[in-house]
């Protein structure tokens, strides 16, 4: 797989079927292999697998492998912080008062606030997959990842309020 964070999902799974079928022990021709390497083998293809295919995992992983992990922590603009702060809020009193039409709103919100950030975000997403980044590209991939991180969590806080 290339090192991307747009990558072929289809060719992804694909690859992922593949590789399990060489490791599944049906398949094994030498009996004797250690069964732990090959167990540890397959956690590996299917952690791999898992990380790739969420889009939010894949850009933590692509972040760690740049060596920009210890900067995921980094404090954000105070706008962002507040405005995720009221939406959290607002979720709590919509899943509390249990008002599926205000729920249903704020998933819509949120949603087109993922896409909106996305949108902000290809052009340094397609600048890192050409191979042609700088350190600025991996500062706004870290702003991305953050912002997405806090939009999955108050989307979970929707369909759970005990996750927040």
């Amino acid at each position: 797989m290339p090192k991307a964070f747009f990558i072929d999902t289809q060719f992804l799974r694909k690859k992922f079927y593949s590789l399990s079928r060489e490791q599944h022990p049906d398949n094994l021709q030498n009996e004797d292999q250690n069964k732990n390497e090959n167990d540890s083998k397959i956690n590996e293809i299917n952690l791999a697998y898992k990380i790739l295919l969420d889009p939010l995992q894949r850009l933590k992983h692509i972040l760690e492998i740049e060596g920009v992990s210890s900067v995921l922590e980094k404090p954000l603009e105070p706008s962002f912080l507040m405005e995720m702060i009221e939406l959290h809020e607002e979720i709590h009193l919509a899943v509390q008062a249990c008002d599926q039409e205000k729920i249903n709103t704020l998933q819509k919100q949120l949603n087109d606030y993922e896409q909106i950030l996305e949108v902000s975000k290809k052009s340094s997403i397609s600048t890192y997959d050409s191979g042609q980044f700088d350190t600025k590209t991996l500062e706004s991939l870290v702003d991305y990842f953050i912002k997405l991180r806090y939009i999955r969590r108050l989307k979970k806080a929707l369909l759970n309020e005990d996750e927040m």
